[in-house]
């Protein structure tokens, strides 16, 4: 189980506290090393959290469904964020 939640403006990810950066979806969208990752469809009403400096994680709605999926990072840009539906806790089965 892979949870993420929103206390009080403090973000845990499986339990353990992360520097959290949100930023709309649109705006990272010109940001190049997203482009080969992200589509339109995908990131609608959905945000980045930075979770680390090794790891890009993408959640995306897929026909109803939340999806959680492991993205490369560049290593010289180690900025790693989750995309995240800002108002819902993220619940997701392994």
């Amino acid at each position: 189980m892979l949870t993420s939640k929103n206390e009080g403006g403090r973000h845990t990810f499986n339990g353990l506290l992360t520097h959290v950066e949100m930023k709309p979806a649109e705006l990272l969208l010109q940001e190049p090393r997203f482009s080969l990752h992200l589509h339109e469809a995908q990131i609608l009403s959905a945000w980045y959290i930075t979770i680390g400096s090794t790891e890009c994680w993408e959640l995306f709605n897929n026909k109803g469904h939340l999806v959680l999926q492991l993205l490369t990072v560049h290593p010289i840009q180690p900025t790693a964020y989750l995309l995240f539906n800002k108002s819902q806790d993220i619940k997701i089965n392994s």
